[in-house]
């Protein structure tokens, strides 16, 4: 009843289906009170509703019996301002840079939003990235209509993924994609969205999709999806035609499907471009396998004449999750996820062949990631990640060993990193951080040590940021980081949050030292 429709998407437990009828239902009846009340809703049946009950709680927002209130508006703001100056007055990449994110939304239907931010040393305008989008949501035959900015992501992918993805599966959960059809974008970047106009259709148990974007120096694309959403699994059909800036005219055409047999899921989509009539494939299966362990499968055949890209892609990837033990119950939790396996951990592995046409048909790459979690107790767990990445072409081998250690009692977490890679020579990073976390406000501190002189040693490491931020720096060279990330909450003005980091190198002459200093201010209202 609180959740947005975006965190419900993401959850992974509602079909595209299930969410357009709870939509419809709550409109028409109010809040859902109980799981009786939700298995009636068209779409999950008793058995449904039971199946998930571990994963969801009911926290009325109505009084009994009371229907939203179609007149209510709500606005949602959020700005950051960022400063950073380097060690080298000539260095790029310092002064200040800014970021603004506005919707209004009117009565859950309507939705007006735009997302805006400037690199350092720039104006607003013309803004670095953004997108922008006009929302009008129905409750009938007509589902949603964007004007603006939006993703489409339909089938496997083979057809149409906007937006971030990642191709190699690094656990068995990510061997299948799961299709959210058409959806606004709302990011500062707008990196990978489409900007035109889409909308969707709901006939029955079937969505049907369709856009088209702006011609844009020369090129745009159509594109329309239909989707059949049954109790067991869904099917759909997916058609694009593209126009790219060189005047070159591409056509693709999908059928996919996921369904669920005797608890066996499965999972594909076969793909043609015309009139080249050169086919794709991405399929595969995952089951369980007793208590304790969880196996997938997956198969990808990508020609470069499908893609249109310099290289093609055959892989064939394999994956294992397990667990074992009893269950730890962990200090300072209670009720749903207040426990965990005593022993975690997944194995995956994926073989492919890299061809690129008329030059080189010999290159082959093998991926292997291998992780295991030990809750030693209540409080400390223990983490080992293992990579290996071996080819015959390029940057030959690299083997990453990673090892975390953490205690985690009540609102305090204490966190311990070391981290190992061998590649063209080594690499090697060390953290420790500390963190406390309440309902109404969190501060985590780090300092970190780094060691990389190539830049194929080069070590990734993700940092806490405010909320739209993703900060996932590359540590190369020698040297040190110490960051600062906190937040505060209150009811009156909203949400701030706080970012300070500082980044020094042990050469001065190689490279910069680096200062940042970020405010962010979200409220909703």
């Amino acid at each position: 009843n609180r959740a947005s429709r975006s965190r419900l998407v993401g959850s992974g437990l509602f079909s595209a289906y299930q969410l357009a009828t709870l939509a419809d239902y709550r409109a028409r009846n109010g809040d859902i009170l109980s799981f009786a009340e939700l298995a009636v809703v068209d779409g999950f049946g008793e058995e449904c509703a039971r199946a998930l009950k571990p994963f969801l709680t009911r926290e009325p927002v109505l009084a009994p019996g009371a229907l939203p209130d179609s007149a209510r508006a709500a606005h949602e703001t959020a700005f950051y301002a960022a400063v950073a100056r380097k060690s080298d007055a000539s260095a790029s990449g310092q002064g200040l840079k800014y970021g603004l994110k506005y919707r209004f939304s009117y009565g859950g239907r309507w939705a007006l939003a735009l997302a805006a931010k400037s690199g350092y040393d720039a104006a607003l305008f013309p803004p670095e990235g953004g997108s922008a989008y006009a929302l009008y949501q129905g409750n009938g035959t007509l589902g949603k209509v964007i004007l603006g900015s939006f993703n489409a992501r339909f089938g496997q992918g083979l057809v149409r993924w906007s937006g971030f993805s990642l191709e190699t599966p690094s656990g068995t959960e990510s061997f299948s994609r799961r299709p959210s059809l058409l959806s606004p974008a709302w990011s500062y970047s707008g990196s990978g969205t489409l900007l035109g106009a889409a909308a969707d259709f709901q006939l029955g148990r079937s969505l049907v999709s369709a856009y088209a974007t702006l011609p844009l120096k020369g090129a745009w694309q159509a594109g329309a999806n239909a989707s059949f959403f049954g109790r067991y699994g869904e099917a759909g059909t997916t058609a694009v035609f593209e126009r790219t800036a060189s005047g070159e005219r591409r056509i693709f055409v999908s059928a996919d499907a996921r369904c669920n047999l005797r608890g066996v899921d499965l999972f594909g989509e076969a793909a043609l471009r015309l009139p080249e009539k050169t086919a794709a494939l991405r399929a595969g299966a995952r089951s369980k396998l007793g208590d304790a362990l969880v196996a997938a499968l997956l198969v990808r055949a990508v020609p470069s004449r499908y893609s249109g890209r310099s290289g093609g892609e055959y892989a064939l990837s394999a994956g294992l999750d397990f667990s074992a033990g009893e269950y730890v119950p962990l200090a300072g939790k209670s009720g749903f996820g207040s426990s965990r396996r005593r022993h975690t951990g997944s194995l995956t592995a994926e073989a492919s062949a890299l061809p690129v046409p008329e030059r080189d048909t010999g290159r082959k790459q093998l991926k292997i990631i291998a992780s295991w979690t030990w809750q030693m107790d209540g409080c400390w767990s223990a983490t080992l990640r293992i990579s290996e990445r071996l080819r015959n072409y390029d940057e030959r081998n690299r083997s990453d060993v990673r090892i975390d250690v953490r205690r985690e009692e009540g609102p305090w977490t204490l966190g311990f990193r070391a981290n190992a890679v061998a590649s063209e020579r080594w690499g090697m990073l060390g953290y420790a951080e500390g963190g406390y976390r309440t309902a109404g406000a969190w501060l985590w501190l780090r300092a970190t040590l780094f060691w990389a002189d190539a830049w194929n040693d080069r070590i990734y490491c993700y940092e806490r940021d405010a909320p739209g931020q993703f900060n996932v720096p590359a540590y190369y060279g020698r040297g040190w980081s110490l960051s600062a990330v906190g937040a505060l909450k209150t009811r009156r003005w909203g949400r701030w949050y706080l970012r300070g980091g500082w980044t020094g190198y042990a050469g001065a002459e190689k490279k910069p030292g680096k200062a940042e200093l970020k405010l962010q201010w979200v409220s909703t209202f």
